[in-house]
């Protein structure tokens, strides 16, 4: 193997670089290995990158980080419970790579089986039900507000609800329906581009997608990805929401409420039916015995004759109908008039 010269500070910050590679050639890492992680850490510096420490890349940090994870855990063990009533810790925000690139906690990885799970195709019937309630909902929440500041009337627990329904939830939540609808369910739009679509601030996206989330309409997960590069390596990046969509009964309940049950046929029915019949039969009887059977009562015989009126005004619409039926023959009081037998077929038609 042939012999290298090494500057002992090369590729190492600050004072101290002999002896980090003291403790590499301790550890058994090869001369030719730390040769190569100079030469990489100096590449880093040429490309204007994040520069690794020697340990990470000769592939000696772990033992290091295991420990300090260990170190951490011990000590998060040993700390006393807060006391009732005393703030609590702040939930961990996620991890950092080794890049320094933040990643989201409960972020899951692009690609993986758990974001194909995650998935749920939009159907058109249900896409266009969404987007109907979408509509309703704003009428709704705008109603709502309006009739709380008049003091008209008090808004129900589900209508105070939607106060936080804006138009921007509205646009919002109708182009994402939308999208998820054409993309069979893979609707991961980012931040920037929900914004292009609906030219709203990023501020008020985020306030909508949190409003809409409350709601129940939507839900996501965060994902990062995994990139390679020849200079720096593999890093890890957060990349967008994967969402889905759904409308909980109780909206389904506001939005459309359930039509009344059909009126079944009540006296009222009955007695006008019973008094239609008996206008047809004193029309049915001669005059002088129709005169006989009119009753007394003036209010009685006006409902008779409206009755009457209105069945033969009924009787006469059903034979209009009739006449423009397809393949019904006219009615038969066509054959009657003085014209038609003139020109009927096979008798000769008379000068006019």
């Amino acid at each position: 193997m042939a012999t290298c010269t090494y500057d002992r500070t090369a590729g190492v910050s600050g004072s101290g670089g002999g002896s980090v590679i003291e403790a590499l050639l301790a550890e058994g890492v090869s001369r030719e290995d730390i040769r190569m992680a100079l030469d990489f850490q100096a590449a880093q510096r040429k490309a204007g990158v994040t520069v690794l420490s020697l340990r990470t890349i000769c592939g000696r940090g772990e033992r290091r980080d295991r420990a300090s994870a260990w170190k951490a855990s011990s000590a998060l063990a040993s700390t006393p419970a807060p006391a009732p009533g005393s703030a609590r810790r702040a939930k961990p925000a996620g991890g950092i790579h080794v890049t320094r690139r933040p990643v989201h906690a409960g972020s899951i990885e692009a690609g993986s089986a758990a974001e194909d799970d995650f998935v749920r195709p939009v159907p058109a019937p249900l896409a266009k039900q969404m987007i109907g309630a979408c509509y309703k909902l704003f009428k709704l929440a705008k109603q709502a507000r309006h009739d709380e500041r008049c003091a008209s009337r008090q808004a129900t627990l589900d209508e105070t609800r939607l106060y936080g329904f804006t138009a921007a939830c509205r646009d919002i939540a109708i182009r994402l329906i939308d999208e998820g609808k054409f993309r069979k369910g893979w609707c991961m739009p980012s931040y920037e581009t929900i914004m292009r679509w609906t030219g709203y601030s990023r501020t008020t996206v985020a306030r909508a997608l949190r409003k809409l989330a409350d709601l129940g309409l939507i839900e996501w997960i965060k994902r990062f990805t995994y990139s390679k590069d020849e200079v720096a390596g593999t890093r890890i990046e957060q990349t967008s929401n994967l969402y889905r969509f759904k409308l909980p009964d109780w909206l389904t309940r506001l939005v459309s409420p359930a039509a009344p049950p059909p009126l079944p046929d009540d006296a009222d029915h009955a007695r006008a039916a019973d008094t239609e019949d008996h206008a047809f039969m004193l029309a049915s009887l001669l005059p002088e015995e129709r005169l006989k059977a009119m009753p007394a009562d003036n209010s009685l015989r006006a409902k008779l004759i409206a009755a009457a009126i209105a069945a033969e005004s009924r009787a006469q619409n059903e034979g209009n109908m009739r006449e423009c039926q397809k393949d019904t023959p006219p009615h038969h009081d066509l054959f009657n008039k003085e014209e038609f037998k003139r020109n009927r077929p096979g008798r000769p038609m008379n000068p006019p």
